[in-house]
């Protein structure tokens, strides 16, 4: 039996007048590759960023991993690994650098076999010395990935993660997915290119202005 490591109830994030977030309901279960999608603006980021517990919401209850946000925030965090537009890695940095210094943050105890085990798995290999900013979009993105994957979360959070990547750095994230998906770890990703994951998904929902729908990528009506 599956068991729910995501629960949330009545979720709504309002700005002002304007709800981003409208009585939102979700639930996500060991194992799942839940896809959201949505036309820019239907509050996806926002959605993500208040699972990866970076932003507060107005109203409703969120559970991950039987923690009960916001008050076992810190609880919450370590669970979750995460992945937006900004890579959030340090620039003038090198591949190791970056992931040492995170892996400091995470308290991580064996942490140079656990970056090692990384590199190899993302294909870093020959990039362990070089700065961030001197590597390609896709050799990036495989690093934020590594800094995702570095603490071992159980829930796995990506904004557009196969936005821009050449086709060798998309076949290595979906090999990641498919093992996360058979680990019993929950990806949840936002994603406009559909045949990177109509093979993985689990569930494809539709967020709507604010409003949550389950759906699946046949569904383009849903956006109208």
């Amino acid at each position: 039996m599956q068991n729910s490591l995501i629960e949330i109830e009545h979720l709504t994030k309002k700005w002002g007048y304007r709800k981003i977030l409208d009585d939102l309901s979700f639930q996500a279960k060991a194992g799942e590759v839940i896809v959201i999608m949505g036309e820019n603006g239907a509050g996806k980021t926002t959605f993500f960023r208040i699972l990866a517990s970076l932003n507060s919401y107005s109203f409703g209850s969120i559970k991950i991993m039987d923690y009960s946000m916001p008050n076992e925030m810190q609880k919450v965090k370590s669970q979750i690994g995460f992945l937006f537009h900004e890579t959030m890695l340090y620039n003038d940095l090198t591949v190791y650098e970056n992931l040492w210094m995170f892996g400091k943050l995470y308290n991580i105890k064996v942490l140079k076999s656990r970056i090692e085990e990384l590199i190899s798995m993302l294909g870093l290999e020959l990039y362990i010395y070089e700065a961030a900013k001197v590597l390609s979009k896709g050799l990036l993105q495989r690093l934020a990935f590594c800094r995702l994957l570095l603490h071992q979360p159980q829930i796995m959070i990506m904004d557009e993660p196969f936005s821009g990547l050449d086709i060798e750095s998309r076949k290595i994230i979906q090999k990641l997915l498919l093992l996360a998906k058979a680990e019993g770890k929950v990806s949840i990703l936002a994603t406009h290119d559909f045949h990177n994951v109509a093979s993985l998904g689990t569930r494809f929902d539709v967020l709507h202005k604010g409003k949550l729908t389950t759906g699946n990528p046949n569904n383009l009506n849903m956006f109208s």
